[in-house]
Protein backbone atom coordinates (compact mmCIF):
# COMPACT_ATOMS: atom_id res chain seq x y z
CA UNK A 1 0.00 0.00 0.00
CA UNK A 2 1.34 3.38 -1.03
CA UNK A 3 -0.48 6.19 0.80
CA UNK A 4 -0.05 9.91 0.18
CA UNK A 5 -1.71 13.03 1.51
CA UNK A 6 -2.31 16.18 -0.45
CA UNK A 7 -4.13 19.43 0.14
CA UNK A 8 -7.25 20.11 -1.87
CA UNK A 9 -9.86 22.76 -2.33
CA UNK A 10 -13.23 21.07 -2.08
CA UNK A 11 -14.45 22.62 -5.33
CA UNK A 12 -11.52 21.05 -7.21
CA UNK A 13 -12.03 17.48 -6.04
CA UNK A 14 -15.12 15.84 -7.58
CA UNK A 15 -14.63 12.57 -5.65
CA UNK A 16 -14.81 14.27 -2.23
CA UNK A 17 -18.61 14.29 -1.90
CA UNK A 18 -18.84 10.60 -2.70
CA UNK A 19 -16.00 9.78 -0.33
CA UNK A 20 -17.65 11.61 2.57
CA UNK A 21 -21.08 10.18 1.87
CA UNK A 22 -19.69 6.64 1.76
CA UNK A 23 -17.43 7.11 4.80
CA UNK A 24 -20.23 8.52 6.95
CA UNK A 25 -23.14 6.68 5.31
CA UNK A 26 -25.20 9.89 5.39
CA UNK A 27 -25.91 11.51 2.01
CA UNK A 28 -25.65 15.29 1.83
CA UNK A 29 -24.56 15.75 5.44
CA UNK A 30 -20.77 15.95 5.85
CA UNK A 31 -20.23 16.56 2.14
CA UNK A 32 -22.56 19.57 2.19
CA UNK A 33 -21.06 20.75 5.49
CA UNK A 34 -17.56 20.78 3.97
CA UNK A 35 -18.81 22.56 0.84
CA UNK A 36 -20.47 25.27 2.93
CA UNK A 37 -17.37 25.78 5.07
CA UNK A 38 -15.19 26.08 1.98
CA UNK A 39 -17.54 28.55 0.33
CA UNK A 40 -18.49 30.73 3.28
CA UNK A 41 -16.32 30.35 6.36
CA UNK A 42 -13.75 33.15 6.58
CA UNK A 43 -11.16 30.87 8.22
CA UNK A 44 -11.31 28.08 5.63
CA UNK A 45 -7.73 27.28 4.59
CA UNK A 46 -7.29 24.90 1.62
CA UNK A 47 -3.88 24.02 3.06
CA UNK A 48 -5.72 22.37 5.97
CA UNK A 49 -8.13 20.45 3.72
CA UNK A 50 -6.42 17.06 3.41
CA UNK A 51 -7.12 14.14 1.10
CA UNK A 52 -5.48 10.74 1.62
CA UNK A 53 -4.94 8.57 -1.43
CA UNK A 54 -3.92 4.93 -1.57
CA UNK A 55 -2.33 3.89 -4.83
CA UNK A 56 -3.92 6.96 -6.46
CA UNK A 57 -7.45 6.30 -5.14
CA UNK A 58 -9.14 8.69 -2.70
CA UNK A 59 -9.27 6.90 0.67
CA UNK A 60 -9.93 9.51 3.37
CA UNK A 61 -10.39 13.19 4.11
CA UNK A 62 -10.17 15.62 6.98
CA UNK A 63 -10.53 19.35 7.43
CA UNK A 64 -8.92 21.53 10.09
CA UNK A 65 -10.71 24.85 10.52
CA UNK A 66 -8.65 27.57 12.26
CA UNK A 67 -10.25 29.17 15.33
CA UNK A 68 -9.31 31.09 18.45
CA UNK A 69 -10.37 30.34 22.01
CA UNK A 70 -9.64 32.30 25.14
CA UNK A 71 -7.69 30.58 27.91
CA UNK A 72 -6.92 32.57 31.07
CA UNK A 73 -7.88 35.73 29.18
CA UNK A 74 -5.42 35.04 26.34
CA UNK A 75 -6.47 34.13 22.80
CA UNK A 76 -5.07 30.78 21.69
CA UNK A 77 -4.94 29.79 18.03
CA UNK A 78 -6.09 26.27 17.33
CA UNK A 79 -8.31 24.40 14.89
CA UNK A 80 -11.48 22.38 14.90
CA UNK A 81 -10.71 19.04 13.27
CA UNK A 82 -13.86 17.81 11.58
CA UNK A 83 -14.94 15.87 9.67
CA UNK A 84 -12.52 12.94 9.44
CA UNK A 85 -13.77 10.19 7.16
CA UNK A 86 -12.08 7.10 5.78
CA UNK A 87 -13.67 4.75 3.25
CA UNK A 88 -14.58 1.37 4.77
CA UNK A 89 -12.08 -0.60 2.68
CA UNK A 90 -9.22 1.58 3.95
CA UNK A 91 -10.07 1.58 7.66
CA UNK A 92 -7.69 0.05 10.21
CA UNK A 93 -4.73 0.81 7.93
CA UNK A 94 -3.52 4.04 9.54
CA UNK A 95 -5.16 6.45 7.06
CA UNK A 96 -7.07 8.38 9.76
CA UNK A 97 -3.96 8.60 11.91
CA UNK A 98 -1.89 9.83 8.96
CA UNK A 99 -4.49 12.49 8.08
CA UNK A 100 -4.70 13.69 11.68
CA UNK A 101 -0.95 13.80 12.27
CA UNK A 102 -0.36 15.60 8.96
CA UNK A 103 -3.03 18.15 9.92
CA UNK A 104 -1.50 18.69 13.35
CA UNK A 105 1.91 19.27 11.75
CA UNK A 106 0.37 21.81 9.37
CA UNK A 107 -1.21 23.58 12.35
CA UNK A 108 2.16 23.79 14.09
CA UNK A 109 3.68 25.23 10.90
CA UNK A 110 1.02 27.97 11.07
CA UNK A 111 1.73 28.74 14.72
CA UNK A 112 -1.43 27.09 16.01
CA UNK A 113 -1.34 25.31 19.37
CA UNK A 114 -3.47 22.27 18.60
CA UNK A 115 -6.93 21.06 17.69
CA UNK A 116 -10.31 20.28 19.14
CA UNK A 117 -12.39 17.49 17.66
CA UNK A 118 -15.63 15.63 18.04
CA UNK A 119 -15.13 11.96 17.53
CA UNK A 120 -14.45 8.53 18.88
CA UNK A 121 -12.48 8.57 22.13
CA UNK A 122 -10.67 5.33 21.26
CA UNK A 123 -9.31 6.74 17.99
CA UNK A 124 -8.53 10.26 19.18
CA UNK A 125 -7.36 9.14 22.62
CA UNK A 126 -4.65 7.04 20.96
CA UNK A 127 -3.45 10.25 19.27
CA UNK A 128 -3.21 12.20 22.54
CA UNK A 129 -6.62 13.88 22.57
CA UNK A 130 -8.62 13.91 25.81
CA UNK A 131 -12.29 14.39 26.51
CA UNK A 132 -13.37 17.97 27.12
CA UNK A 133 -15.93 16.61 29.56
CA UNK A 134 -13.40 14.81 31.74
CA UNK A 135 -11.64 17.99 32.78
CA UNK A 136 -9.62 16.15 35.40
CA UNK A 137 -8.04 14.13 32.55
CA UNK A 138 -7.05 17.06 30.34
CA UNK A 139 -3.33 17.53 30.12
CA UNK A 140 -1.48 20.39 28.48
CA UNK A 141 2.21 20.91 28.03
CA UNK A 142 3.38 23.98 29.99
CA UNK A 143 4.97 25.48 26.88
CA UNK A 144 1.55 25.46 25.17
CA UNK A 145 -0.17 27.47 27.90
CA UNK A 146 -0.17 31.26 27.87
CA UNK A 147 1.63 33.03 30.72
CA UNK A 148 -0.37 33.25 33.95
Amino acid sequence: MSATIRTIHTSEEPSLSGLLETAFERPDRESRFVELLAEHHPNFDPGLSLLAEVDGQAAGYTLFLPREITVRGVKVSLAVATPLGVLPQFREQGIGRMLTMTGLSALADRGMRGAITIGGPDFYGALGFASAFDLHAVQARPEHLPPA
